[in-house]
């Protein structure tokens, strides 16, 4: 069975009434799931929080695939799709809608994750022949989302969310950040089909509103006069604890305000926001998040070098090319001073990190031979979704041959590297299952510059 063509997939960060939207639109004949698919209601979610927990699981593997987390606000790479995983994850997202949701007649889902990795899930979408999703982008003020979860995160003992010296608890400025970045993140992503900007605080006073807009930019059969009316008593108004106005961000950052004030203005012109009359405000927004982020980002990928050692006789030679990784795929070639047919240890970069080898080729005397290189002492070499991974932890990661022949040398590789804390915990984790296994086989390490594996 195929997938309908009109899911509604809400949109935004956590903690601004995206559960409530999704308890609306259930009494409106969407399905989202299987009660026993969820994430259970808590006591921070007492009507339950619409979640596929297989979806939840997914959007963590993806965010760990591309080095980040639910908590970062690395911009996703544009050229995410040129990433050697893409393919696998979304297939393992067409997977999770057909299993789901085929045959259903109307159905939707909502994982705030998804507002940042909306690209890879229109991919699977289009691909499972999915080519009309209406997108709901809900938003709520950007200090009581702060209050909100620095509320359940100081119930659940995290002392940085008690606050400082000033008064401003360190997890609520990271959720400021979150908020502008999952909230931009949705609106750049769902342009070219329809969405509506949805505030919480207005879906609570009048959700009749929202609703019906959104009713009425579904194929027929439209929702019933009833299926409308139990919607709209499904929603609170009591819900919303705390008021803020736009005027109380004028503290953060303009792109947090600018953020907030062309949400309020598009939730009230839903049709304006589809005939593309915020597009441009909402990327100049983009433009100056990215700036801002850029500014404040550590450094994860300092510029480097790529070091080769060999034998002459008795001597060690070594030789070495600087080399800035971009974090996308990008190609070297380096001249080296070194003998045909010679061993070669190779260091590609002087942290840990991962690093994915699309192709490596030794080029002597104008003649090319694609590169056969093997793990050394500082690495271990596999394969993952059809590419070569280097996970690289120490010196002498690699062990190559140059090929016999006569004239200069020169080395090719096309790669990528990725590093930061996500693939720094991949690596100790790897490093550890390792020695696990040494132990359990009762071998050693023994780690040898001139082995061959």
């Amino acid at each position: 069975m195929s997938l309908s063509d009109e899911p509604i997939v809400i949109l935004g960060t956590f903690r601004s009434g995206t559960s409530a939207m999704a308890t609306a639109y259930s009494h409106l004949g969407i399905y989202f799931g299987r009660e026993d698919d969820f994430q259970p209601a808590d006591e921070f979610n007492k009507g339950g929080y619409w979640e596929l927990k297989d979806a939840q699981a997914l959007n963590a593997r993806i965010y760990t695939a591309y080095g980040t987390n639910y908590y970062q606000v690395d911009r996703f790479p544009e050229d995410w799709d040129q990433m050697p995983y893409a393919s696998a994850l979304v297939q393992e997202i067409r997977n999770l809608l057909r299993g789901k949701f085929s045959g259903k007649g109307r159905w939707g889902f909502k994982e705030p994750a998804t507002s940042v990795l909306l690209p890879l899930y229109k991919e699977a979408m289009v691909a499972e022949g999915v080519r009309n999703p209406r997108y709901v982008i809900a938003v709520r003020h950007p200090l009581s989302v702060a209050a909100s979860q620095n509320k359940r995160q100081s119930q659940w003992g995290y002392q940085e969310a008690q606050g400082t010296g000033d008064g401003v608890a360190p997890v609520e400025e990271r959720t400021i950040g979150l908020w502008t970045h999952y909230t931009l993140s949705s609106l750049r992503s769902s342009v070219g089909s329809v969405r509506q900007v949805v505030s919480y605080e207005g879906f609570l006073a009048n959700a009749s509103r929202s609703l019906r807009w959104m009713a009425d930019h579904l194929s027929e059969p439209k929702p019933t006069t009833a299926q409308m009316d139990a919607a709209v008593l499904s929603v609170r108004p009591e819900w919303s604890h705390s008021r803020y106005t736009v005027e109380d961000l004028k503290e953060w950052s303009p792109v947090v305000m600018g953020t907030y004030d062309v949400c309020q203005r598009a939730d009230k012109d839903p049709d304006g926001l589809n005939e593309g009359k915020y597009d441009a405000e909402i990327e100049q927004l983009w433009s100056e998040w990215l700036q801002w982020s850029k500014m404040v980002r550590p450094i994860d990928l300092p510029a480097g070098q790529m070091l080769f050692h060999w034998q002459v006789g008795s001597k060690r030679e070594s030789h070495s090319e600087r080399f800035t990784p971009s974090g996308a795929w990008q190609t070297v070639r380096f001249s080296l001073p070194i003998e045909p047919g010679a061993d070669v240890l190779i260091d590609p970069y002087q942290m840990p990190s991962q690093i994915w080898i699309r192709n490596a080729t030794w080029h002597v005397g104008g003649s090319s031979k694609k590169a056969t290189l093997n793990p050394g002492p500082g690495g271990m070499l596999g394969e993952a979704f059809g590419t070569k991974r280097l996970t690289l932890f120490g010196p002498g990661a690699l062990i190559g041959q140059v090929p016999p022949g006569a004239g200069p040398v020169e080395f090719e590789m096309e790669f990528m590297v990725q590093a930061g804390q996500v693939v720094m915990s991949d690596i100790v984790t790897t490093l550890r299952n390792r020695v696990e296994q040494l132990r359990r086989s009762g071998g050693q390490p023994g780690f040898n510059a001139g082995q061959r594996r």
